[in-house]
């Protein structure tokens, strides 16, 4: 099963448990994220695609740095083309999407 899962922060232990049990099950994970502090090199042998750096209680900079993903988003057209191989997603509320027809 190939998922994308997009995470809050990429240094949370609760993000590195998730990525050891995805890795357990079987999973192939494409993690994607914003950091505090620096960005890993890797999760549980897993490069993740950075989104930027954000911050606690800092909603004015969290939604600048949204907007500056999401405006870079063409410097990463390579891995949403692979999306079509994607069997689902995983988000920070824990709540699997499948796409429709699985």
């Amino acid at each position: 099963m190939n998922l994308v899962y997009f995470v809050h922060d990429l240094n949370d232990p609760a993000v590195h448990r998730r990525m050891r049990m995805f890795h357990a099950g079987g999973a192939m994970v494409s993690l994607i994220g914003f950091h505090r502090g620096e960005a890993p090199a890797e999760v549980d042998g897993t490069v993740p695609l950075p989104l930027g750096r954000t911050g606690d209680a800092r909603l004015v900079q969290r939604a600048l740095a949204v907007l500056g993903a999401a405006l870079s988003i063409p410097r990463w057209r390579s891995v949403f083309v692979s999306m079509r191989s994607w069997h689902g997603s995983w988000k920070r509320s824990f709540l699997p999407r499948l796409p429709a027809g699985c």
